[in-house]
């Protein structure tokens, strides 16, 4: 991975600089004055790549911690190049290089980077002074492992010496050629024999097979037996069910069959034997009504005919008062001429 272009637009001190690199040069050297601004822009690089620290305060004393903007250009090794920018943040930190900053994915960069690590960057190609003070201490302590140190001062993996002792002492606890308690692959071995005992004992044998296989029809037998003996009591309870549901209306079917064996002597009766007696009925109720309204006729009439008071006199010449009134029409009609007549 080369760069090509380093932008420094808010980050420490700095404020909209920008270094850009001759892609045909082998080398680069930026120098410059003390606070020049060489150890944050070495430090930007590292933040760039792998992002920003979770410190507060991280070169972030001229500028908000929220604005703290690095850009870049950058080409691998098979010439795939990407302008980005990297923001200060937990999450889609990296940017594109543009005004409106689209989120890019956080594994952009791993075409550009491969393994690479910040603390492998920082050793291998982020030297700085105090790193090498403890590089040339190292080699003075080192005890005649000069090859190993100075393949480390030179890559920066000063930890290889620590990193090669930690693992022969990680490996001695693991095994040695004498069994020892503490020995991790003793232990290993131990809990292993213990499983294959275990193991040993719980096995399932032939004849435990077969018996559990004799005992597992007679429970299939036992359980379908059960089954065809639930659904017979099944097909029972419904039937009950249903001579429940109709239980009162048989008992009145019998009450109305009491009330009808009442009326055996109507067997010889004709078919027509109901309309017959439905007329008679009708008749017999129109007859009693005619015969309830004459009665109260007769009722009236005596009433009447109680408080009519006879006169003897007018008896005795009944009939020369008859005759006359039988000529009241002639003189009606003769009274109704008259005028015409005169």
């Amino acid at each position: 991975m080369r760069f090509h272009r380093l932008d420094l637009l808010r980050y420490g001190a700095l404020t909209g600089r920008r270094l850009d690199f001759n892609p045909s040069a082998n080398l680069h050297i930026v120098y410059g004055p003390n606070e020049a601004g060489k150890s944050s822009a070495l430090s930007a690089i590292g933040d760039l790549l792998f992002g920003y620290p979770r410190a507060t305060a991280h070169y972030s004393f001229l500028h908000d911690p929220a604005q703290l903007r690095i850009g870049a250009a950058i080409a691998a090794r098979n010439g795939e190049a990407l302008s980005f920018r990297r923001r200060r943040g937990t999450k889609n930190t990296l940017l594109a290089d543009d005004s409106a900053e689209t989120a890019l994915r956080e594994d952009a960069l791993s075409p550009f980077l491969g393994a690479l690590n910040r603390d492998i960057f920082k050793r291998a190609f982020g030297l700085d002074s105090r790193d090498l003070r403890e590089g040339g201490r190292a080699m003075l302590e080192s005890g005649g492992e000069i090859g190993t140190l100075l393949f480390s001062a030179a890559s920066g993996l000063l930890g290889l010496r620590r990193l090669r002792q930690t693992l022969d002492d990680e490996a001695g606890q693991i095994f040695g050629p004498r069994k020892k308690q503490e020995h991790r692959f003793y232990q290993a071995v131990d809990r292993y024999e213990n499983a294959r005992r275990a193991e040993s004992q719980n096995e399932l044998r032939s004849g435990d097979w077969k018996k559990l296989t004799g005992e597992e029809t007679e429970l299939q037998a036992r359980i379908a037996a059960l089954q065809a003996e639930r659904q017979k009591t099944k097909t029972q309870l419904e039937h009950l069910r249903l001579l429940k549901k109709l239980h009162p209306l048989m008992a009145e079917i019998d009450r109305e069959a009491a009330t009808l064996a009442g009326f055996s002597d109507l067997d010889g009766l004709s078919p027509d034997f109901a309309e017959d007696l439905s007329q008679a009925l009708a008749l017999r109720r129109s007859a009693a009504e005619a015969c309830r309204r004459e009665g109260e006729a007769v009722e009236q009439l005596s009433r009447e005919s109680a408080g009519i008071v006879v006169n003897a006199d007018l008896l005795a010449v009944a009939a020369e008062i008859t005759a006359l009134f039988s000529e009241t029409g002639g003189f009606t009609k003769a009274k109704r001429d008259l005028p015409a007549i005169e």
